[in-house]
């Protein structure tokens, strides 16, 4: 108990004493070449010159009377400061963490840490023009971390406006108890139960109180062997309470997401996005994929109204519109559709980020008689992303079989003996 006292002290002091002011510098070294990270440190160098310059011309004197008495009562009323803003959360036993959903917790600090770092520097550096530079540099970075923390909250705005109209695009509807499996969700601000409310707003908008929540998405990373999610088999029944109400379903009613933060929605699915096509991912995510049956998908039902209030307007169909549409096209069976979507989105001039995107065209096309458009696709795709070739070995030998043409068999084989299939 001591132990971890000790430890909670030296983390608050640490974190909001220190670590809280120089946190822009490890945000902006994880992201160098990126525009806003260029914008970030321009702001940072801007606001440093300003600041020493608006301070140098303050009339202040070298030395003030009592200096060093109000720098020891700073420090000591920082520290008090620093350790009641966190006792709160502490006794909650909630954890200090910085660039996570945690770091609201340190508001109650803030006070306290701007006194500590005050009093320190009146204390310890007797230079003026130092002690001046050294403010300046704490001020700026402080102001570089705002702006890469609202930047970091537009993005997260971005990535659940894209996933909420991706997933009205390729599921239309959803059969009630559905749970949806990831292993995360690309919004670093937003947890999976917290985006629960927004399916649900997506997909049962009548819904109310008492009856069971219709639907819930669950993050294997955050829940897997907890209350939520036992364990990732059949037949396991999943109580989720969520404030007033609960949802009640089993992971035999699963479908498994994968929403990469570079890339398009997927339903994966033991068939056309199974774990040997995705083995690279996380093992989080790759063993949910067994309990995925996209037949909780109600492919025939009218898209779903996805709130213009909260989500905005719907986007441009660029890449991933035509993307989603495919794979729900291919859940259907409807390879022409297939095809036409990437007929479409070629003349358009959309090409995927992720190559793994390429997968239902190329098998659209070969079981529309265009093998030879699917056979440069392959080439493209393997070209591009090396992690592929298990996938397509996987679909030319699907292809391979599915397929009466014997030109379409004939590719199939050939690019199985490039791709170094194993037989």
């Amino acid at each position: 108990m001591l132990a971890h006292l000790i430890q909670g002290i030296g983390e608050a002091l640490y974190k909001a004493g220190w670590y809280a002011w120089v946190q822009a510098l490890g945000h902006f070294a994880g992201t160098l070449g990126a525009p806003s990270t260029i914008l970030g440190l321009a702001l940072v160098i801007g606001t440093f010159f300003l600041v020493i310059f608006y301070l140098q011309k303050l009339p202040l004197p070298n030395a003030l009377n009592g200096a060093k008495l109000w720098a020891g009562q700073a420090v000591i009323l920082g520290v008090a400061g620093i350790l009641l803003g966190r006792l709160p959360s502490w006794v909650a036993d909630l954890p200090l963490k910085l660039l996570t959903t945690y770091d609201r917790l340190t508001i109650s600090l803030m006070f306290g840490a701007s006194l500590l770092v005050a009093g320190l520097l009146e204390f310890l550096i007797k230079n003026r023009k130092l002690r001046i530079a050294l403010l300046s540099l704490i001020i700026a970075l402080a102001v570089g971390q705002q702006f890469m923390s609202a930047n970091d909250f537009r993005r997260d705005w971005t990535y659940q406006r894209n996933l909420a109209w991706q997933l009205s695009w390729r599921i239309p509807a959803m059969e009630p108890g559905t749970l949806l499996l990831t292993h995360q969700l690309p919004m670093a601000s937003e947890s999976d139960l917290n985006y629960t409310a927004a399916l649900n707003w997506i997909y049962a908008p009548d819904f109310a109180p008492p009856d069971d929540m219709p639907y819930v998405i669950l993050s294997t990373i955050k829940r897997l062997d907890g209350p939520s999610l036992p364990a990732l088999e059949p037949d396991i029944p999943i109580h989720v309470p969520y404030r007033t109400v609960s949802f009640r379903g089993s992971t035999s009613d699963a479908i498994v997401i994968y929403a990469p933060t570079a890339g398009c929605l997927r339903v994966l699915d033991p068939v056309y996005a199974n774990s040997e096509t995705y083995n690279k991912e996380s093992d989080y995510l790759t063993d949910a994929i067994c309990l995925s049956d996209p037949s909780h998908i109600l492919t025939e039902a009218p898209p779903p109204v996805v709130p213009a209030s909260l989500f905005g307007a719907e986007p441009e169909h660029t890449w991933c519109y035509f993307y989603t549409k495919a794979e729900l096209a291919r859940q259907t069976g409807n390879w022409k559709e297939v095809a036409s979507l990437g007929n479409e989105a070629s003349q358009q001039g959309y090409t995927p980020v992720d190559a793994f995107e390429w997968l239902p065209f190329i098998e659209g096309y070969a079981y529309t008689g265009n093998p030879e458009i699917a056979k440069e696709l392959s080439r493209n795709a393997i070209k591009k992303e090396p992690r592929l070739r298990k996938g397509l070995c996987i679909l030319w030998e699907r292809v391979n079989i599915n397929s009466s043409e014997i030109s379409v068999q004939e590719t199939a084989l050939r690019l199985k003996d490039e791709l170094n299939c194993a037989p």
